[in-house]
């Protein structure tokens, strides 16, 4: 079952209502757990193991709307590859628009890849926009996608460090502030991929996770909901899913390099 909203939300939600209503935070908190469909609080904490997702097919449906989201991994890890499997997903199963903007890839290598997913992209064109303009920012990417924007529609972002790379465009972590709170705003969720710092690869245990994302330009990682790393040994068929934030929780996925989907 999943929550209408990350469990940090409904907290604050439960301190919002003990204060209008003069109660106890203890009945606020089991309040907003019978609005989940749980008897008490300490019952849907106990269940929150069971929010993650469990196949790679689930974890679309783990997103909130108003998420801000991170996925991190080195280079040939899988995460373009990722998002993707993910965005061409959202667009089969809704009939509102996602956008896909990329500093990293040109359109015909993002259709290819989308094309491994769902080869006849044609019956959904009205359902995604790709842009791979040089221009992206935070600014351009709110004025392309402005009025657009349904409840649950999915932004992806390649890549967070290419985003502040020319200087007529605000420092990095202005330009994520805007965009995050543009999210929480419309309700849609914004999808970052992001570089890990090469030192990962030198050390025993090369799993990344959040301290080692590669940021020249420092921005508060606390803003994002959600924080997905991906770890592949050399020529395996398998990776590794590190939920980061809000706990840890580990996903193995099948990666098929043939075709270059996630299952």
């Amino acid at each position: 079952m999943k929550l209408s909203a990350p469990i940090h939300e409904l907290k604050s939600l439960a301190k919002k209502l003990k204060k209008a209503h003069s109660i106890s935070l203890a009945q606020s908190l089991n309040q907003v757990a019978q609005q989940e469909g749980y008897l008490t609080w300490s019952l849907l904490i106990s269940k929150e193991r069971d929010f993650y997702p469990k196949t790679y097919d689930q974890i679309l449906n783990y997103l909130n709307p108003g998420d801000g989201v991170i996925v991190a991994s080195r280079p040939k890890n899988g995460k373009t590859n990722f998002c993707i499997g993910l965005f061409v997903k959202a667009i089969i199963e809704t009939r509102y628009k996602h956008f896909f903007f990329s500093l990293g890839e040109i359109d015909s290598d993002i259709i290819k890849m989308m094309q491994a997913y769902h080869a006849n992209l044609s019956e959904l064109s009205d359902n995604f926009e790709i842009n791979c303009s040089d221009n992206i920012s935070s600014e351009y990417i709110i004025e392309k996608t402005k009025n657009k924007l349904a409840k649950g529609s999915i932004i992806v972002i390649d890549y967070l460090q290419l985003l502040d790379q020319k200087r007529q465009n605000s420092p990095l972590d202005i330009q994520v502030n805007q965009l995050l709170t543009y999210a929480k705003t419309v309700g849609c969720i914004v999808i970052f991929l992001s570089q890990i710092s090469r030192n990962v690869k030198k050390r025993e245990n090369a799993r990344p996770s959040i301290e080692d994302l590669n940021l020249p330009n420092p921005i508060n990682l606390q803003q994002f909901n959600k924080i997905l790393c991906l770890y592949k040994e050399d020529d395996s068929d398998e990776l590794e899913l590190n939920f980061q934030k809000p706990k840890h929780f580990t996903l193995n996925l099948k990666w098929d390099p043939k075709v270059k989907v996630f299952s």
